[in-house]
């Protein structure tokens, strides 16, 4: 069913009828195994990135791994409750995320009215489509964009700040419906592995 036949039936009363038939506890599920799938590929390939940084920026990892130590300790593992205490470790994913740009392309968009941007005119009905990557290395918009620096999120006060320009789940409302789950999920994939191993790499 289509966002415009929901809207329709609606407003005429008949929400109820939209659904009828369907085994809603299946389509959750489905829904539920949607999100979970889909971001499979996506997440694998951000934790290999993230090992390949870790490999060659050794001065990040070891403050990852200091950082951890500090606050988790060795008797335990790092769980979804820590991500506030480890502001570097979370920096250096959204480091990560923001080089690596797995998802180079956001969804497409389209205006509803004709507009202009920066002297181009943009029609009404057009196809915008967000190119994260571009945005994610504009020099414009960060200090030394090729270099691996996961500080540039964190404030003078200590705290991460995600500019509106870091997009790695996309832009607007149609952003990735997962982007939470796959932040926690990465947080926990990388958090445990650095706490556990120590990455170096091989001669030669």
């Amino acid at each position: 069913t289509s966002l415009i036949e929901i809207e329709k039936a609606k407003s005429e009363g008949r929400a109820g009828e939209l659904f009828e038939g369907r085994d809603h506890e299946l389509q959750l599920k489905q829904i539920l195994g949607d999100l979970f799938s889909a971001g499979m590929e996506t997440i694998k390939s951000s934790l290999l990135w993230m090992i390949v940084f870790m490999l060659r920026n050794p001065d990040v990892k070891r403050r990852v791994q200091e950082e951890l130590d500090a606050v988790i300790g060795r008797e335990r593992l790092p769980s979804i409750d820590d991500i506030s205490s480890l502001p570097y470790t979370e920096t250096t994913i959204l480091e990560t995320l923001r080089l690596s740009s797995i998802v180079p392309l956001a969804t497409t968009h389209s205006p509803t009215r004709d507009v202009q941007i920066n002297g181009y005119k943009i029609p009404a009905g057009s196809q915008v489509i967000p190119l994260i990557n571009c945005v994610h290395m504009d020099p414009n918009l960060w200090d030394e964009p090729n270099k691996f620096n996961p500080s540039r999120f964190i404030d003078a006060t200590g705290k991460i700040r995600r500019p509106e320009y870091f997009m790695p789940f996309g832009v607007g409302r149609r952003m990735c419906l997962g982007d939470v789950l796959a932040r926690k999920e990465m947080f926990m994939f990388f958090s445990c592995m650095m706490h556990q191993f120590d990455l170096e790499m091989a001669e030669g």
